[in-house]
């Protein structure tokens, strides 16, 4: 039985390729009218990709038919699909260069060069973001849908006033995860926002979503978010036997904005940096030996001033965190004062890949 079942299946595959391979340029232009009819019938995505295939299947078997290779230029442009489109549009324009609509496909090539910078922009966009107190966001972008997220938030008393008996306020320790869930539309940014429940003591501070506005550019790497959300008083009562939480109550709804500096590069040089106000230099501790800033010379107790040429003291300090950063196996310059030295020596780098933030939030 399973050698008549493997008999069958090879029969109808060899059936199949048979009838493949029987096909000819003369049916290079039913492939195309089904293509055409694809299209007719599109109204998701996947069934423009029907149409593109029947037209790529046209172009296969007749490669001069020039009506073929300009629909499948103008669905792979609807897909977004523009190193495709242009290379096809192109093909088109060498079989027919005096077609009357020539000039309309020229221009339609410049458009989507033109769209496929810009998608290039927003492409490098994708990575890890900084709030100015150091908290770390991953945005993941998939055509026009953004997504921000973090699980690193600290919680401020902006956020939860978190009191205890005979204490006082007291801080809230848990990390909070956040996150923004945006379509894009040109420069503008608009969706919902979300923070999950955050533990205050013996308090629990419940969920809340909201809508969120913001812009994002990427010639100032920075993205600025607008929304509301509501600030918390937490009370937890001292007990003899356990303490437990007297009340959780909304006092305030307060309108937020949220600006963001990045992409970090995914090159680090390894100096490790911490949060501070605007300084004029980097003092130096204790470094250890063989990795790639004491092998470029850096050592204990150098003061470093400034980095690609750029004096510290102009920089924030998201601005000194990305400096540090950057592409891969590119070159940072640190400039490092030693000693009783006035004259800063320079210490070339290499940029080496570190792994990269990944929030929980988000997935």
């Amino acid at each position: 039985m399973r050698t008549l079942l493997y008999m069958m299946s090879l029969l109808a595959l060899l059936s199949a390729n048979t009838v493949l391979a029987e096909e000819t340029a003369a049916d290079a232009r039913k492939h195309m009218v089904r293509g055409v009819a694809a299209i007719e019938m599109a109204k998701t995505n996947s069934e423009l990709e029907l149409a593109a295939n029947e037209f790529g299947r046209a172009t296969e078997l007749d490669p001069g038919l020039s009506a073929a290779w300009f629909n499948l230029g103008s669905v792979q442009s609807k897909l977004g699909k523009y190193a495709q489109a242009i290379s096809s549009y192109r093909r088109y324009l060498e079989l027919v260069p005096n077609a009357e609509d020539a000039m309309k496909v020229e221009d339609e090539i410049i458009k989507l060069e033109f769209r496929q910078e810009q998608a290039a922009k927003v492409t490098s966009m994708v990575g890890t973001w900084l709030e100015p107190d150091g908290t770390p966001y991953r945005l993941n972008i998939k055509g026009n849908r953004f997504t921000l997220a973090t699980d690193h938030h600290g919680v401020t008393e902006d956020e939860v006033v978190s009191t205890y008996t005979l204490v006082g306020s007291v801080p809230v320790f848990s990390n909070e995860q956040v996150v923004y869930r945006m379509e894009r539309s040109g420069s503008a940014l608009s969706g919902v926002w979300w923070h999950g429940a955050i533990k205050a003591d013996k308090c629990k501070i419940p969920e809340e979503t909201g809508e969120v506005t913001g812009e994002i550019s990427a010639d100032n790497s920075t993205i600025v978010l607008h929304y509301t959300r509501n600030k918390y008083r937490a009370a937890t009562q001292m007990s003899i036997l356990d303490d437990f939480c007297s009340s959780v109550e909304v006092t305030e709804k307060r309108k937020v904005e949220m600006v963001l500096k990045g992409p970090m590069g995914p090159g680090v040089t390894g100096l490790q940096l911490g949060m501070y106000d605007h300084v004029a230099e980097i003092n130096v501790g204790e470094v250890a030996e063989n990795t790639p800033l004491t092998l470029a010379g850096l050592q204990s107790k150098d003061r470093i001033v400034a980095v690609d040429g750029i004096p510290l003291s102009t920089l924030s300090p998201i601005e000194v965190w990305m400096k540090f950063r950057g592409p891969v196996d590119s070159e940072a310059v640190i400039s490092v004062l030693r000693g009783a030295e006035n004259e800063p020596v320079e210490i070339r780098v290499k940029r080496f890949a570190t792994e990269q933030y990944q929030p929980k939030a988000g997935d």
